[in-house]
């Protein structure tokens, strides 16, 4: 009858212990998911880009010119623009807001080759 009272006290014991170390881990999870949403939104945008992923990116283009298409990947926006008789495709980082590169399309001649 002795073996059966301390199994049982044992047995609490155990319980008990089992659900401090439950409420602690769901306190420490908690804890993790508001310091990570805390650290997100208290970040600084890198210049040109707010928070909310518009761009504020001034492209140098001459007078006239015609955006003809846009395309994007994960780490490029590509912004093709016609400028009279010439094809552009201005390249910009979005981490930077800045121009990463122009890219000159030529007309390939018509003649066949030899």
């Amino acid at each position: 009858m002795a073996s059966e009272t301390q199994d049982l006290r044992f047995l609490k014991a155990l319980v008990i212990g089992l659900g401090v170390l439950v409420a602690i881990g769901t306190l420490l999870v908690a804890g993790v998911v508001v310091t990570r949403i805390y650290e997100a939104s208290s970040r600084q945008s890198p210049e040109g880009i707010s928070s909310t992923g518009s761009y504020n990116v001034p492209l140098q283009v001459p007078a006239g010119s015609k955006i003809l298409g846009i395309a994007t990947t994960r780490n490029r926006l590509g912004v093709w623009v016609n400028e009279g008789d010439n094809n552009t495709i201005i390249i910009v980082n979005p981490k930077s807001g800045k121009v990463a590169g122009r890219i000159l399309l030529e007309p390939k001649d018509s003649a066949p080759a030899p």
